[in-house]
C-alpha cells in the first residue's frame, strides 16, 4: 500500500511539474502576444498616418503637374506658324 501511495505521489508531483511548466510557457506566450498586439496596433496607426500623408502628397503632385502643363502650353501660345494658307488683310 505504501508503495502505491509513493507511486501516486510521484505521479502527482510529475503531473504538477508538467502543469507548472506548461503554465509558465503559457504565460510567456501571453506576454509575447500582448506585446505583438501593441506593436501591431502601433504599426497600423503609423500606416494609416502614412497613407493619409501619401494621399496629400499625391494630390499635390497632380496639381503641380497640371500647373506645369498649363505653363508649358502658355509659353507655346505664340510659337504657332501656319503655312500654305494665303494671307489676307484684316
Amino acid at each position: 500500500m505504501e508503495e502505491e501511495l509513493k507511486y501516486l505521489k510521484s505521479t502527482v508531483n510529475s503531473i504538477s511539474d508538467s502543469m507548472d511548466f506548461f503554465n509558465k510557457k503559457f504565460e510567456e506566450m501571453a506576454v509575447k502576444v500582448r506585446t505583438l498586439e501593441k506593436e501591431n496596433f502601433s504599426l497600423k496607426t503609423e500606416n494609416n498616418s502614412l497613407k493619409s500623408h501619401l494621399a496629400v502628397i499625391t494630390s499635390t503632385v497632380k496639381e503641380q503637374r497640371q500647373l506645369i502643363d498649363d505653363l508649358e502650353q502658355y509659353t507655346r501660345r505664340d510659337c504657332l506658324e501656319l503655312k500654305g494658307i494665303p494671307e489676307q488683310e484684316n
